[in-house]
């Protein structure tokens, strides 16, 4: 060694990555499976079962391509499903012909024939919610306390809060 010679040493880092992804592992396994058995006598896996590794492969491929079905059939029933409710991109209320169309129809109308009886809508199954609008209430009025509401006094004066993507009625 000669005196002032700076010596680097590499150290060689190996790794083998193993998917775990489930259309990546397929492949590799086939890969694996396939090379083994191009090699015949002269592979090294044979201390291993390939024949049972190829078995589960096969079995998981199978099994991969009916989920594979299955989602695209869920994703078209969801699109339709969407689309007949109404709440699909590019619908909204306006949108005839849909589940949402006719249920704010519905909602309007019972509005009109219920009017200062819109707690009736909920024997639809709307969702009714009315809060009070008016004065403020001094300490001394002994009429209504502060949780207290005069359901008469509210009568026609409240107001009826349906979500309808971010607008309120």
């Amino acid at each position: 060694m000669v005196r002032g010679t700076i010596l680097f040493i590499m150290k060689k880092m190996i790794r083998v990555a193993i998917p775990r992804n489930a259309e990546e592992l397929l492949e590799l396994a086939q890969k694996v499976v396939a090379h083994h058995n191009a090699m015949g006598n002269a592979s090294p896996l044979s201390i291993i079962d390939m024949t049972a590794l190829e078995n589960i492969t096969n079995a998981a491929q199978l099994e991969h391509v009916d989920g594979e079905t299955l989602r695209k059939q869920a994703e078209l029933a969801t699109e339709r499903e969407r689309n007949l409710l109404g709440i699909s991109k590019y619908q909204n209320v306006n949108t005839k012909g849909t589940v949402l169309h006719f249920l704010t129809s519905i909602r309007d109308i019972c509005l009109g024939v219920y009017k200062g009886e819109e707690r009736e809508l909920g024997s639809f199954g709307f969702d009714v919610v009315i809060t009070s609008v008016g004065r403020g209430i001094s300490d001394d009025d002994e009429s209504i306390t502060d949780n207290e509401v005069d359901e008469n006094a509210l009568s026609g004066q409240g107001d009826i809060s349906i979500d309808e993507e971010g607008l309120d009625r």
